[in-house]
């Protein structure tokens, strides 16, 4: 079975908790002694599944980003390269 980016709970499809527990327990542990805001990111590489991760939430003062990158692309070259797309993440931060 390839990779997958999401899980099924009772027919639900949901991030994997473990990945959102540890990105969350980073932000928190570095807000803590940082005075500047802290947020994260999951950057998950795009798979077959028919759902692709682009999402956005608050939590405890924190923004966390889940993106998705292709990279079955030209690094440099096209409209959808892997450098659009992450230049097209940072623009949102």
């Amino acid at each position: 079975m390839p990779p997958q980016i999401m899980s099924e709970h009772f027919g639900k499809r949901t991030y994997h908790s473990h990945n959102l527990y540890q990105i969350f327990t980073y932000v928190v542990n570095e807000a803590a002694n940082n005075p500047n805001r802290v947020d994260g990111m999951l950057l998950y590489a795009k798979t077959e599944e028919d759902i692709v991760p682009d999402d956005l939430y608050e939590i405890n003062g924190h923004t966390f980003w889940i993106k998705t990158l292709d990279l079955n692309r030209a690094f440099e070259n096209g409209d959808r390269s892997i450098k659009k797309q992450l230049v097209g993440i940072v623009e949102l931060v």
